[in-house]
């Protein structure tokens, strides 16, 4: 997925299909974004989403973006070299307490993206406290796989956040899940620094 510009709430677009399979999203002559759909599921696997170097400390982290869109808990867990976070997320707490998802379908991946890309602005900001007075939003994701029988999913889930890359541009990827399957992965996603639209 390739991001160029927002879509505003209430917003009309079109999508249209491109000459090599990619799909289009845009209004008028503004292009928002492309990308591509593939065939597959995220298969369920039999072991938990766990942070890739054993436990982390708990840090308490500040809302650091828009609070309708900050869905992470007040202290996440972080490693020492500050590579990675790891949260739990309630999505039936969330539920409750963000009333417009609700009248969305399919809402958890939405979500649960969101925290992956906030923990990386959190990991971003504890590197670098100074760097949030710019706001960062979502460039661009390499690949995102995630099971579709969202209503199946485990209310807690476990997100874990790996950054490659910090400054201007984030690069990351996460995981997400519940002890018994993994429900979303992402890869290849970048975050780039700049004035909001």
């Amino acid at each position: 997925v390739h991001f160029q510009h927002f879509v505003r709430p209430a917003q009309s677009i079109e999508f249209t299909s491109g000459p090599l399979g990619d799909v289009r999203v845009g209004y008028g002559e503004t292009q928002c974004c492309t990308f591509r759909l593939g065939d597959g599921d995220v298969p369920a696997l039999a072991q938990p989403v766990v942070p890739p170097q054993g436990p982390g400390r708990p840090v308490r982290i500040d809302v650091l973006r828009e609070p309708d869109y900050w869905f992470l808990p007040n202290d996440i867990e972080v490693d020492a070299d500050r590579r990675w976070a790891a949260c739990r997320i309630d999505l039936e707490a969330l539920a409750h307490r963000h009333d417009y998802l609700g009248e969305m379908a399919r809402w958890q991946p939405l979500v649960l993206i969101e925290c992956a890309g906030n923990l990386a602005l959190s990991l971003q900001h504890l590197v670098d406290p100074g760097d949030m007075r710019l706001r960062y939003v979502f460039a661009r994701f390499g690949e995102i796989n995630y099971r579709t029988d969202c209503a199946q999913w485990a209310p807690q889930q476990t997100v874990v956040t790996h950054v490659k890359r910090f400054g201007a541009i984030l690069v990351w990827e996460a995981v997400v899940g519940a002890p018994s399957s993994t429900q979303i992965v992402v890869r290849g996603a970048v975050s780039h620094r700049g004035k909001p639209q």
